[in-house]
């Protein structure tokens, strides 16, 4: 069975903002990784999106748009949304899970350890294309 997630890339000024999380975690500990989290039975993905961006950064996202994603663990199957318009401000509402949250331009992707190694390329892209 495939674990269903959501991908929050909160994109601002040409840069990424990504997770550390906590080593203490059971899955994909101590690395950096997008926001995000389980999609919940019968939940859409547009509705997990809005959910854990306000449970994770207490902020409620305004404008964001699906994007295709294909993730190495094949047990994961990603719904991934840039996200360029919130209101609030952003805050790690979730310390449990994140021990710090920081932004990332695309020059610092590959110098750090994510969760996912396809993120370098992807998120590269993705700022690529919204680069004001």
């Amino acid at each position: 069975m495939k674990h269903r997630i959501v991908l929050a890339v909160i994109v601002r000024d040409d840069r990424v903002l990504l997770g550390h999380r906590a080593p203490t975690r059971a899955w994909y500990a101590n690395c950096w990784d997008v926001i995000g989290g389980h999609i919940e039975l019968g939940e859409s993905s547009e509705r997990a999106l809005v959910r854990e961006c306000h449970e994770e950064l207490g902020i409620t996202v305004q404008r964001y748009q699906p994007v295709p994603v294909t993730l190495s663990d094949a047990e994961i199957e990603p719904s991934a949304f840039p996200v360029t318009q919130w209101e609030g401000e952003i805050r790690n509402m979730a310390p449990e899970e994140h021990d710090a949250l920081r932004w990332f331009g695309p020059e610092d992707l590959g110098q750090l350890h994510l969760a996912d190694p396809v993120y370098v390329d992807w998120l590269q892209g993705l700022l690529k294309h919204f680069q004001g």
